[in-house]
Parts: structure tokens; sequence; C-alpha cells
């Protein structure tokens, strides 16, 4: 196993060198980190976590909580956290907890900070006001007031204006009866909220029956198709459908055509995410691109500001809207 001063003989600098560059402080030349940079990765060098942390009281590990464990979303954004947190001597663990094992769950495997792209329920905020160690909040929307009680910032993604973007874009190519589908809480609350909103804006008609609500714990095709099938049933009329995701769009797709219906003659679909499956489904699925590597990127660099009492403020991405053949008569 390599050791600093194997790194310092490859890089040519003292060993006191590389301690600065291996804990990041800021006293060392950009010519020189990325030196030492070089012969850590040439050497494939590995910090001794449990050394250091006896040292700082530290576990040097963060937690990445999600709500499914199968759903390709989350592997993105966890490679972009997992790729910083390493990079700074963290290691990142991976939990889907239930209600049940949420105390555990943290209390058998102590980190030092969490990202959380689940809802912010109640029990979770108790649990987080006990363990009191930093949070980065995942989530469609940003919340209008954070938690006081812990430390907590969001990472979060400009849905109101994807959503209203979206309308704008099936109105100008005739659309009227255009539904949405979507899982219940809190961040889905949100989406229907806009959803309503961006409606009103174009004097748009919708009543309950264009809004399908699904409750699941895991995010996948079934839902989707479901939702699809109650539509058909009780909307026929409708010519367009968002989808609060890709894997729900495609789902709904699926259902669609088992009944017959052409895609988008009849129906167009519109999905969230721009996932791989979303380029390769048939048709191929327009969707609002979310930029999932660079938001797990960037949770994980707050975080351990955060976990570093460094000053964090909250961060919203833009979002993009990508036209593919799931949808027809717009033109970007």
């Amino acid at each position: 196993m390599a050791t600093r001063d194997d790194i310092a003989k490859l890089a040519g600098v003292s060993s006191a060198t590389v301690s600065r560059v291996i804990n990041h402080k800021d006293n060392v030349s950009d010519e020189l980190r990325e030196k030492v940079l070089a012969a850590v990765r040439e050497l494939d060098y590995r910090p001794n976590i449990n050394a250091k942390g006896l040292k700082t009281n530290k576990t040097y590990r963060i937690a990445y909580i999600i709500p499914d464990v199968t759903n390709p979303y989350y592997t993105e954004i966890y490679k972009g956290i997992n790729e910083y947190a390493f990079s700074q001597g963290y290691s990142t663990l991976l939990f889907q907890p239930t209600a049940e094992t949420w105390y555990e769950t943290f209390f058998n495997n102590p980190v030092d900070g969490l990202i959380l792209a689940i809802d912010l329920s109640t029990p979770l905020k108790q649990l987080l006001r006990t363990i009191k160690i930093p949070v980065v909040h995942q989530t469609l929307y940003k919340p209008d007031n954070d938690p006081k009680e812990f430390k907590y910032k969001t990472v979060s993604h400009d849905i109101e204006s994807a959503v209203l973007k979206i309308i704008q874009l099936l109105h100008g190519a005739k659309h009227t009866k255009i539904a949405l589908i979507t899982k219940k809480g809190e961040n889905h609350d949100m989406l229907l909220k806009s959803y309503i909103k961006a409606m009103k804006k174009y004097n748009l008609p919708y009543d309950a029956h264009q809004i399908v609500s699904y409750e699941s714990e895991n995010y996948n095709y079934f839902p989707g198709y479901e939702s699809m099938i109650r539509l058909i049933k009780n909307r026929p009329d409708v010519t367009a459908v968002i989808a609060n995701n890709d894997l729900t769009a495609i789902g709904a797709m699926s259902a669609a055509a088992a009944y017959g219906f052409c895609i988008p003659r009849d129906f167009s679909f519109i999905g969230i995410n721009d996932s791989v499956a979303a380029r390769y489904s048939n048709p191929s699925l327009s969707c609002v691109k979310l930029y999932k590597y660079q938001q797990g990127n960037i949770s994980g660099r707050m975080l351990l500001d955060m976990i570093a009492d460094k000053e964090v403020a909250s961060v919203e991405f833009e979002t993009e809207f990508v036209l593919r053949k799931s949808t027809q008569g717009i033109t970007k």
C-alpha cells in the first residue's frame, strides 16, 4: 500500500507538501498540487480513514439517502457525489431506509453528513434534530424556508419554469387537453401546483380526471402504465401527457400502445429527467433535462463545506427541454 512518503518521492516534493495537498490546505501552488494529485492517482493512494477519524473525531463518511436503489436516476447523481467525496478523502454510503429503520440505520452507521433525495417528513426532521449533522436536500423545488434546527441547504431544479415552458410549447402546438401523471408526495404536490398555475396562465381547461396521482414506494414503469389506463378510461379526449419522471412516462406510453393508440398521433408524452431509457424508448421520449451528475457533484461539495463549517448557499439549476419523437406539433 502506498504511503505519503511514496507520493512525495514520486512527485518530487516534501512530505509536508503532500500532507497539505491531501488535507486541502490553501498554501500550495497549483503546479505542486497537480504534481501531488498525479502521484496520488498513479500510486492509487488511499488515506487511512480510521486513523484520521481518531485524530479528528470524524468518520470521513457521508450518506446518500434515496427512495429506490433500482432507479438509474439516482445512480448518476450518486456518481457525482461519490467522485467528489472520494477526491476529498470521504467515502459515500448508499441507503434506502424505510420509516421503521431510520434510527437503526443512522445510529448503527454513523456519518458526518447526509444528502437526502427523499421528502423531508416530520419524523425525519425529528431524527435530524437528534443526530445534529449537516444535511443537503436534493429536491425538485427549492423550499420557501430552510429548517432552522439543523444545518440544511437544498440543491434543486427550476421545475416551475420548466412546466410553464412545456405547457407553452404544447399550447402552441394546439394541444388544449393536457394531463398530468404524478406521484403523491412533497415534491410532486409542488409539480401539481406548477401544472395548475401554467394551465391557468394559458387559459387551458383541466379537471380532476386530467390529473392522475399514484402512490408507490418505487419509481418504475408500472405506476405510469396503470395511471395511463385510468386516464384513457376517464379522459380519452386528452392529447398530451406530462409525467413526473421518465420511467412513469415510458410506462404510460406502453399502456397507450397496448390499447391500440399511436404515439404521438393520439397522445404526446413528456417526461422529467432525460435518462438513457428516454433516449432509447420507442418512440424516443421528449423530456425536461435534469443535470444529475452536476447535481450530485455540487451536493457533495456543499455537504463537505458544511461539515467544515464553511458558509454555504442553496443552489437551483436551470433546466432544458429536449425534443424527441414522443410529441407532435412542437418545434423548438
